[in-house]
């Protein structure tokens, strides 16, 4: 089945969405195993005896670099919105809201894309 089949009554939407919903797993299983990684860790150290005074250099230097990476993915996500709803005519906030709203309820069936199309708005 090519990613660009179109929709039929059984997905609306299409089919090109499937690699989103894989990448979702993949994302979801990451955050798993690092909530399970660190919290075993952190159990682990509260049994330990405390053997003095640690540097915390290195943590801070890595929750700095780590802040400035987020801070660059925050950007770049951003910009993207942004340059998008000037396609479309919109502003971001509109935009995100309007990819909200096409979101289904969960138990819920899924909406018809028509169903949540709006017109752009002019810009003033």
């Amino acid at each position: 089945m090519p990613d660009r089949a179109k929709g039929g009554e059984s997905h609306p939407f299409g089919y090109g969405r499937e690699a989103y919903v894989w990448s979702m797993f993949a994302a979801f299983g990451l955050f798993t195993v690092g909530s399970v990684v660190s919290i075993a860790h952190g159990v682990q150290q509260l049994g330990a005896s405390d053997t003095g005074h640690e540097s915390y250099l290195i943590g801070y230097i890595v929750l700095a670099v780590s802040f400035a990476l987020e801070g660059t993915s925050f950007l770049q996500a951003l910009r993207q919105a942004r340059g998008e709803a000037g396609r479309d005519r919109l502003e971001a906030h509109p935009m995100i809201e309007r990819a909200l709203l096409t979101l289904p309820a969960p138990g819920a069936e899924p909406l018809r894309p028509e169903a949540t199309a709006r017109a752009p708005r002019p810009r003033a």
